[in-house]
Protein backbone atom coordinates (compact mmCIF):
# COMPACT_ATOMS: atom_id res chain seq x y z
CA UNK A 1 0.00 0.00 0.00
CA UNK A 2 2.87 2.37 0.83
CA UNK A 3 4.43 1.68 -2.57
CA UNK A 4 1.15 2.47 -4.30
CA UNK A 5 0.78 5.77 -2.42
CA UNK A 6 4.38 6.74 -3.24
CA UNK A 7 3.85 5.79 -6.89
CA UNK A 8 0.69 7.90 -7.09
CA UNK A 9 2.43 10.84 -5.39
CA UNK A 10 5.34 10.83 -7.86
CA UNK A 11 3.04 10.62 -10.89
CA UNK A 12 0.75 13.26 -9.43
CA UNK A 13 3.67 15.64 -8.91
CA UNK A 14 4.87 15.02 -12.46
CA UNK A 15 1.35 15.53 -13.77
CA UNK A 16 1.26 18.98 -12.21
CA UNK A 17 3.90 20.14 -14.71
CA UNK A 18 2.88 18.14 -17.81
CA UNK A 19 0.41 19.05 -20.53
CA UNK A 20 -1.94 16.50 -22.08
CA UNK A 21 0.39 16.11 -25.06
CA UNK A 22 3.37 15.57 -22.78
CA UNK A 23 1.45 12.92 -20.84
CA UNK A 24 0.73 11.24 -24.15
CA UNK A 25 4.48 11.24 -24.82
CA UNK A 26 5.22 9.67 -21.42
CA UNK A 27 2.67 6.94 -22.16
CA UNK A 28 4.13 6.42 -25.64
CA UNK A 29 7.65 6.14 -24.21
CA UNK A 30 6.48 3.45 -21.82
CA UNK A 31 4.91 1.54 -24.70
CA UNK A 32 8.15 1.86 -26.69
CA UNK A 33 10.19 0.56 -23.75
CA UNK A 34 7.69 -2.24 -23.04
CA UNK A 35 7.82 -3.24 -26.70
CA UNK A 36 11.61 -3.35 -26.62
CA UNK A 37 11.71 -5.47 -23.48
CA UNK A 38 8.93 -7.69 -24.81
CA UNK A 39 11.20 -8.35 -27.76
CA UNK A 40 13.77 -9.78 -25.34
CA UNK A 41 11.28 -11.57 -23.09
CA UNK A 42 9.27 -13.50 -25.67
CA UNK A 43 12.19 -15.38 -27.32
CA UNK A 44 13.93 -15.79 -23.96
CA UNK A 45 10.95 -17.59 -22.45
CA UNK A 46 10.26 -19.48 -25.69
CA UNK A 47 13.83 -20.86 -25.61
CA UNK A 48 13.57 -21.66 -21.90
CA UNK A 49 15.78 -18.90 -20.49
CA UNK A 50 15.19 -17.94 -16.87
CA UNK A 51 13.62 -14.45 -16.74
CA UNK A 52 12.56 -13.74 -13.14
CA UNK A 53 11.53 -10.08 -13.59
CA UNK A 54 10.02 -7.82 -16.25
CA UNK A 55 10.12 -4.23 -15.00
CA UNK A 56 8.56 -1.07 -16.38
CA UNK A 57 10.79 1.61 -14.89
CA UNK A 58 13.89 1.32 -12.74
CA UNK A 59 14.62 1.35 -9.02
CA UNK A 60 12.17 1.06 -6.17
CA UNK A 61 9.60 0.97 -4.75
CA UNK A 62 8.18 -1.53 -7.21
CA UNK A 63 4.53 -2.48 -7.53
CA UNK A 64 3.96 -6.09 -8.58
CA UNK A 65 1.48 -6.33 -11.46
CA UNK A 66 1.32 -10.10 -11.72
CA UNK A 67 3.12 -13.24 -12.84
CA UNK A 68 3.09 -14.77 -16.32
CA UNK A 69 5.09 -17.61 -17.88
CA UNK A 70 7.46 -17.76 -14.91
CA UNK A 71 8.13 -14.00 -14.81
CA UNK A 72 7.08 -11.41 -12.24
CA UNK A 73 5.86 -8.16 -13.87
CA UNK A 74 6.32 -4.91 -11.97
CA UNK A 75 6.22 -1.13 -12.40
CA UNK A 76 8.14 1.61 -10.59
CA UNK A 77 7.52 5.38 -10.48
CA UNK A 78 10.91 6.08 -12.12
CA UNK A 79 9.75 5.72 -15.71
CA UNK A 80 13.14 6.28 -17.32
CA UNK A 81 13.34 2.89 -18.98
CA UNK A 82 12.77 -0.74 -18.19
CA UNK A 83 14.42 -4.13 -18.19
CA UNK A 84 13.97 -7.86 -18.26
CA UNK A 85 16.18 -9.61 -15.75
CA UNK A 86 18.50 -11.61 -17.98
CA UNK A 87 22.15 -11.81 -16.98
CA UNK A 88 24.24 -12.54 -20.09
CA UNK A 89 27.11 -13.67 -17.84
CA UNK A 90 25.16 -16.31 -15.91
CA UNK A 91 25.99 -19.93 -16.68
CA UNK A 92 22.25 -20.51 -17.22
CA UNK A 93 22.43 -18.02 -20.12
CA UNK A 94 25.79 -18.85 -21.69
CA UNK A 95 25.06 -22.58 -21.73
CA UNK A 96 22.42 -21.98 -24.39
CA UNK A 97 23.50 -22.09 -28.05
CA UNK A 98 24.96 -18.84 -29.37
CA UNK A 99 22.22 -18.40 -32.00
CA UNK A 100 19.51 -18.48 -29.34
CA UNK A 101 21.38 -15.90 -27.28
CA UNK A 102 21.72 -13.69 -30.38
CA UNK A 103 17.98 -13.93 -31.04
CA UNK A 104 17.26 -12.87 -27.45
CA UNK A 105 19.74 -9.99 -27.54
CA UNK A 106 18.50 -8.73 -30.93
CA UNK A 107 14.84 -9.20 -30.04
CA UNK A 108 14.50 -5.77 -28.45
CA UNK A 109 15.75 -3.72 -31.40
CA UNK A 110 13.82 -5.98 -33.80
CA UNK A 111 10.63 -5.18 -31.91
CA UNK A 112 11.40 -1.44 -32.10
CA UNK A 113 11.81 -1.73 -35.87
CA UNK A 114 8.52 -3.62 -36.18
CA UNK A 115 6.71 -1.06 -34.02
CA UNK A 116 8.04 1.84 -36.13
CA UNK A 117 6.95 0.20 -39.39
CA UNK A 118 3.51 -0.74 -38.04
CA UNK A 119 2.92 2.79 -36.71
CA UNK A 120 3.87 4.46 -40.00
CA UNK A 121 1.99 1.97 -42.17
CA UNK A 122 -1.09 2.40 -39.98
CA UNK A 123 -0.82 6.20 -40.08
CA UNK A 124 -0.52 6.22 -43.87
CA UNK A 125 -3.43 3.80 -44.26
CA UNK A 126 -5.78 5.57 -41.84
CA UNK A 127 -4.74 9.24 -42.09
CA UNK A 128 -3.00 9.29 -45.45
CA UNK A 129 0.36 10.29 -46.83
CA UNK A 130 1.39 13.77 -45.66
CA UNK A 131 1.88 16.19 -48.54
CA UNK A 132 3.41 19.57 -47.62
CA UNK A 133 1.85 22.56 -49.37
CA UNK A 134 3.56 25.98 -49.37
CA UNK A 135 1.70 28.53 -47.29
CA UNK A 136 1.99 32.04 -45.92
CA UNK A 137 3.57 31.47 -42.52
CA UNK A 138 3.66 35.20 -41.77
CA UNK A 139 3.04 38.48 -43.60
CA UNK A 140 6.08 40.48 -42.55
CA UNK A 141 4.45 43.91 -42.26
CA UNK A 142 1.17 45.73 -42.90
CA UNK A 143 2.87 47.75 -45.65
CA UNK A 144 4.26 44.72 -47.51
CA UNK A 145 2.93 44.03 -51.03
CA UNK A 146 1.38 40.79 -49.74
CA UNK A 147 -0.59 42.67 -47.07
CA UNK A 148 -1.79 45.29 -49.52
CA UNK A 149 -2.97 42.52 -51.84
CA UNK A 150 -4.93 40.84 -49.03
CA UNK A 151 -2.78 37.79 -48.30
CA UNK A 152 -3.24 36.44 -44.76
CA UNK A 153 -1.17 34.25 -42.47
CA UNK A 154 -2.11 30.62 -43.11
CA UNK A 155 -3.13 31.03 -46.75
CA UNK A 156 -2.13 27.94 -48.74
CA UNK A 157 -0.35 28.86 -51.99
CA UNK A 158 -1.43 26.57 -54.85
CA UNK A 159 0.12 28.31 -57.85
CA UNK A 160 1.84 31.50 -58.98
CA UNK A 161 1.17 32.80 -62.49
CA UNK A 162 -0.74 29.57 -63.21
CA UNK A 163 2.36 27.49 -62.36
CA UNK A 164 1.81 24.93 -59.59
CA UNK A 165 4.19 25.27 -56.67
CA UNK A 166 5.39 22.48 -54.36
CA UNK A 167 8.24 24.12 -52.47
CA UNK A 168 9.17 27.59 -51.17
CA UNK A 169 11.91 27.73 -53.81
CA UNK A 170 9.26 27.53 -56.54
CA UNK A 171 7.49 30.60 -55.17
CA UNK A 172 10.68 32.59 -54.71
CA UNK A 173 11.83 31.81 -58.27
CA UNK A 174 8.54 32.84 -59.92
CA UNK A 175 8.04 35.97 -57.81
CA UNK A 176 11.67 36.92 -58.52
CA UNK A 177 10.81 37.22 -62.21
CA UNK A 178 8.62 40.21 -61.33
CA UNK A 179 11.54 42.38 -60.24
CA UNK A 180 10.41 44.87 -62.91
CA UNK A 181 7.27 45.55 -60.87
CA UNK A 182 4.81 43.61 -63.00
CA UNK A 183 1.97 41.90 -61.15
CA UNK A 184 2.03 38.30 -60.00
CA UNK A 185 -1.14 36.22 -59.78
CA UNK A 186 -1.26 33.89 -56.79
CA UNK A 187 -3.90 31.18 -56.44
CA UNK A 188 -4.52 30.50 -52.76
CA UNK A 189 -6.80 28.38 -50.62
CA UNK A 190 -8.31 29.92 -47.50
CA UNK A 191 -10.84 28.19 -45.26
CA UNK A 192 -11.50 25.62 -47.97
CA UNK A 193 -12.15 28.23 -50.68
CA UNK A 194 -9.88 29.04 -53.61
CA UNK A 195 -9.24 32.60 -54.81
CA UNK A 196 -6.71 34.48 -56.90
CA UNK A 197 -4.81 37.38 -55.39
CA UNK A 198 -2.98 39.95 -57.51
CA UNK A 199 0.28 41.10 -55.93
CA UNK A 200 2.73 43.71 -57.20
CA UNK A 201 6.19 42.65 -55.96
CA UNK A 202 8.81 45.17 -54.92
CA UNK A 203 12.29 44.24 -56.13
CA UNK A 204 11.08 40.70 -56.70
CA UNK A 205 9.70 40.24 -53.19
CA UNK A 206 6.22 40.40 -51.66
CA UNK A 207 7.07 40.41 -47.94
CA UNK A 208 6.04 37.01 -46.65
CA UNK A 209 7.66 34.23 -44.68
CA UNK A 210 6.90 30.99 -46.51
CA UNK A 211 5.92 27.94 -44.48
CA UNK A 212 4.16 24.67 -45.21
CA UNK A 213 0.81 23.14 -44.35
CA UNK A 214 0.23 19.42 -44.51
CA UNK A 215 -2.59 17.80 -46.40
CA UNK A 216 -3.08 14.05 -46.40
CA UNK A 217 -3.37 11.96 -49.54
CA UNK A 218 -5.54 8.82 -49.09
CA UNK A 219 -3.68 5.57 -49.69
CA UNK A 220 -4.59 1.93 -50.23
CA UNK A 221 -3.23 -0.58 -47.74
CA UNK A 222 -0.53 -1.91 -50.13
CA UNK A 223 0.57 1.64 -50.96
CA UNK A 224 0.55 2.55 -47.25
CA UNK A 225 2.66 -0.53 -46.47
CA UNK A 226 5.25 0.52 -49.05
CA UNK A 227 5.21 4.14 -47.90
CA UNK A 228 5.53 3.13 -44.23
CA UNK A 229 8.67 1.14 -45.03
CA UNK A 230 10.07 4.09 -47.03
CA UNK A 231 9.36 6.48 -44.15
CA UNK A 232 11.05 4.07 -41.71
CA UNK A 233 14.13 4.02 -43.91
CA UNK A 234 14.15 7.82 -44.04
CA UNK A 235 13.93 8.05 -40.25
CA UNK A 236 16.71 5.49 -39.86
CA UNK A 237 18.96 7.46 -42.21
CA UNK A 238 18.09 10.69 -40.41
CA UNK A 239 18.94 9.13 -37.04
CA UNK A 240 22.32 7.92 -38.27
CA UNK A 241 22.96 11.33 -39.84
CA UNK A 242 22.04 12.93 -36.52
CA UNK A 243 24.77 10.94 -34.80
CA UNK A 244 27.17 12.08 -37.51
CA UNK A 245 26.18 15.70 -36.83
CA UNK A 246 27.15 15.31 -33.18
CA UNK A 247 30.71 14.51 -34.28
CA UNK A 248 30.86 16.97 -37.16
CA UNK A 249 30.87 14.16 -39.75
CA UNK A 250 27.58 15.27 -41.34
CA UNK A 251 26.64 18.86 -42.10
CA UNK A 252 23.55 19.94 -40.20
CA UNK A 253 20.67 21.62 -42.07
CA UNK A 254 20.53 25.36 -41.57
CA UNK A 255 18.48 26.28 -38.51
CA UNK A 256 18.04 22.67 -37.35
CA UNK A 257 18.15 21.81 -33.65
CA UNK A 258 21.09 19.40 -33.51
CA UNK A 259 21.37 19.30 -29.73
CA UNK A 260 21.26 15.87 -28.12
CA UNK A 261 18.16 15.84 -25.91
CA UNK A 262 17.27 13.68 -22.93
CA UNK A 263 13.99 12.52 -21.42
CA UNK A 264 12.78 16.03 -20.57
CA UNK A 265 13.38 17.21 -24.13
CA UNK A 266 11.65 14.15 -25.56
CA UNK A 267 8.56 14.82 -23.44
CA UNK A 268 8.64 18.45 -24.64
CA UNK A 269 8.84 17.22 -28.25
CA UNK A 270 5.81 15.04 -27.61
CA UNK A 271 3.82 18.04 -26.42
CA UNK A 272 4.75 20.01 -29.54
CA UNK A 273 4.04 17.07 -31.87
CA UNK A 274 0.63 16.48 -30.26
CA UNK A 275 -0.31 20.09 -31.01
CA UNK A 276 0.74 19.64 -34.65
CA UNK A 277 -1.59 16.69 -35.20
CA UNK A 278 -1.98 12.94 -34.92
CA UNK A 279 0.35 12.10 -37.80
CA UNK A 280 3.14 14.27 -36.35
CA UNK A 281 2.80 12.55 -32.98
CA UNK A 282 2.86 9.08 -34.56
CA UNK A 283 5.91 10.07 -36.62
CA UNK A 284 7.73 11.14 -33.45
CA UNK A 285 6.86 7.88 -31.67
CA UNK A 286 8.13 5.90 -34.68
CA UNK A 287 11.31 8.02 -34.71
CA UNK A 288 11.89 7.29 -31.01
CA UNK A 289 11.59 3.57 -31.73
CA UNK A 290 14.30 3.93 -34.38
CA UNK A 291 16.44 6.06 -32.07
CA UNK A 292 16.21 3.39 -29.35
CA UNK A 293 17.11 0.76 -31.95
CA UNK A 294 20.21 2.65 -33.12
CA UNK A 295 21.32 3.48 -29.59
CA UNK A 296 20.92 -0.08 -28.30
CA UNK A 297 22.69 -1.69 -31.24
CA UNK A 298 25.85 0.33 -30.62
CA UNK A 299 28.71 -1.98 -29.53
CA UNK A 300 28.80 -0.56 -26.00
CA UNK A 301 29.33 -3.16 -23.28
CA UNK A 302 26.11 -2.78 -21.29
CA UNK A 303 23.84 -2.34 -24.34
CA UNK A 304 22.35 -5.02 -26.56
CA UNK A 305 24.99 -4.34 -29.20
CA UNK A 306 27.75 -4.93 -26.68
CA UNK A 307 26.40 -8.35 -25.72
CA UNK A 308 25.96 -9.22 -29.39
CA UNK A 309 29.63 -8.32 -29.91
CA UNK A 310 30.61 -10.66 -27.05
CA UNK A 311 28.65 -13.54 -28.60
CA UNK A 312 30.17 -12.92 -32.04
CA UNK A 313 33.66 -12.81 -30.50
CA UNK A 314 32.93 -16.10 -28.75
CA UNK A 315 31.86 -17.77 -32.00
CA UNK A 316 34.91 -16.47 -33.91
CA UNK A 317 37.56 -17.27 -31.29
CA UNK A 318 35.95 -20.20 -29.53
CA UNK A 319 36.30 -18.57 -26.12
CA UNK A 320 34.36 -16.06 -24.06
CA UNK A 321 35.52 -12.55 -23.27
CA UNK A 322 37.11 -12.82 -19.79
CA UNK A 323 34.91 -11.70 -16.91
CA UNK A 324 37.44 -9.12 -15.71
CA UNK A 325 37.60 -7.59 -19.19
CA UNK A 326 33.80 -7.46 -19.37
CA UNK A 327 33.71 -5.80 -15.96
CA UNK A 328 36.08 -3.04 -17.12
CA UNK A 329 34.12 -2.56 -20.34
CA UNK A 330 30.86 -2.44 -18.36
CA UNK A 331 32.23 0.20 -15.98
CA UNK A 332 33.41 2.37 -18.87
CA UNK A 333 30.10 1.84 -20.66
CA UNK A 334 28.06 2.88 -17.62
CA UNK A 335 30.16 6.03 -17.26
CA UNK A 336 29.72 6.83 -20.97
CA UNK A 337 25.96 6.29 -20.92
CA UNK A 338 25.56 8.39 -17.76
CA UNK A 339 27.58 11.17 -19.39
CA UNK A 340 25.30 11.04 -22.44
CA UNK A 341 22.21 11.21 -20.24
CA UNK A 342 23.68 14.13 -18.28
CA UNK A 343 24.60 15.94 -21.50
CA UNK A 344 21.10 15.38 -22.86
CA UNK A 345 19.54 16.69 -19.64
CA UNK A 346 21.80 19.75 -19.78
CA UNK A 347 20.60 20.48 -23.33
CA UNK A 348 16.99 19.93 -22.25
CA UNK A 349 17.21 22.90 -19.91
CA UNK A 350 19.63 25.06 -21.88
CA UNK A 351 17.88 24.55 -25.23
CA UNK A 352 14.25 23.67 -24.41
CA UNK A 353 12.00 22.35 -27.16
CA UNK A 354 9.32 24.95 -27.81
CA UNK A 355 8.15 24.19 -31.33
CA UNK A 356 8.98 27.69 -32.59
Amino acid sequence: MKNLVFFAAVLGLAGWFLSAGQWMMVAAMMIIICGHELGHWLPARFFGFNVPTFSIGFGSPAIRIGRLWGTDFQITPWLLGGYVQINPNDDEFVNHPAWKRLVVMLGGVTMNLIMAVVLLVGACAIIGKPVPQPSVAHVLSASAPAARAGLHDGDVILSVDSTSVRAPEDIVAIIGKHADGTSAYILIERDGKKMTVTVQPEQGKIGIQIGAKLSYEPMSLPAAAKQGVIFTGQILKGTVDGIGMQFGLVQAPKGADTHLHGMVGIVQMGGVAAQQGVFSFIWLVAALNIALLVFNILPIGILDGGHVAYIVYEKITGRRVPQNVQAVIAAVSVALVLMLFAYGLYNDFMYPVTGH
